[in-house]
């Protein structure tokens, strides 16, 4: 009688701990090769910064140059009346602009004119209303209270917001803001800010404080309050996603802006151009620096890779 064995059908590999080696003539080849073609850098900033209530927030998106501005004794701007910020359409969601005023200045280029920010027709005509008036920069102020608006009408009546729904205002949304890139338009969206699970990072097991049962839930983070498709938009579309906080080193207040993710708070800045924390910043420090750094990275890029057209 014959004994036939059965071969099986995955061949059998044995496992070893031992870590293959990186092939150091595939990463000398990689890294001697050369980029040719072109490429363009945006000179515009698309930049969003959360921060909780009375942090200044409007102050610090209406481009009042507040680091140019005399403090008192306590480090409380001092009104510097007569100031125009004429080179800005802020696009007022949240009525914060009162803030801006008791300070003394005045923003000229305001939309809509009157009444609020609350429907996303008036948002598809912002880049219409900013190529008019002629302004380097568009604001909105905040996109927290502009979603809320769009809940409001439907909140008071039987009709829920569908996914379908959420859909139609980020493409309106990302519409708009392709059509002020090609103007190479800024744009800043401040939102409100919430402590939060944050559904990116892995679960970890916690203790529920009301049940005192261990749970597995993501960590929180602070992050923008925002809600619907346009959550996921964010960190992928905005060139700086940034925390804002009033703080206070001993009797003095201090404004600090993080641009770097860490276990409490989710930002980012792109290429990290921005450094990882700002203190007291206003709008012309963070574009001139976001500028100077675009500069070094066209140099390094075009130093690296000769025949690469960077602009």
């Amino acid at each position: 009688m014959t004994t036939v064995r059965r071969r099986s059908a995955r061949p059998t590999t044995k496992t070893t701990d031992k870590v293959a080696e990186p092939r150091q003539d595939i990463i000398a080849e990689a890294g001697a090769r050369i980029l040719e073609g072109s490429l363009q850098i945006p000179k515009n900033l698309k930049m969003m910064m959360f921060a909780f209530s009375d942090a200044g927030k409007t102050v610090f998106s209406s481009g009042i140059p507040i680091r140019e501005w005399p403090k008192d004794d306590a480090g409380n701007l001092l009104p510097k009346y007569g100031t125009v910020l004429d080179d800005v359409l802020f696009c007022d969601a949240d009525s914060g602009l009162m803030s801006v005023h008791t300070l003394g200045a005045v923003v000229q280029h305001v939309y809509p004119v009157t009444g609020r920010l609350v429907s996303t027709e008036q948002m598809e005509r912002i880049p219409a209303e900013a190529k008019k008036v002629g302004v380097s920069r568009v604001v909105i102020d905040t996109i927290s209270m502009f979603q809320q608006s769009l809940l409001n009408p439907r909140m008071q009546s039987d009709y829920s917001l569908k996914l379908q729904d959420w859909g139609y205002i980020r493409n309106v949304f990302a519409k708009m803001c392709a059509s002020l890139d090609n103007m190479g338009i800024d744009l800043l969206l401040t939102a409100h800010a919430d402590e939060r699970e944050d559904e990116t990072l892995p679960k970890i097991l916690r203790e529920n404080p009301v049940t005192h049962k261990v749970e597995l839930v993501h960590p929180t983070r602070m992050l923008p309050a925002i809600q619907g498709a346009f959550r996921h938009l964010v960190y992928g579309y905005f060139d700086v996603v940034a925390f804002y906080r009033l703080e206070w080193d001993k009797d003095t207040p201090v404004r600090r802006l993080y641009t770097r993710s860490t276990r409490s708070i989710a930002a980012r800045s792109r290429l990290a151009i921005l450094p990882p924390v700002i203190e007291n910043p206003d709008w012309p420090t963070i574009k001139n620096m976001w500028l100077e750094g675009r500069a070094k990275l066209v140099e390094t890029l075009k130093a690296q890779n000769p025949r690469l057209e960077v602009d």
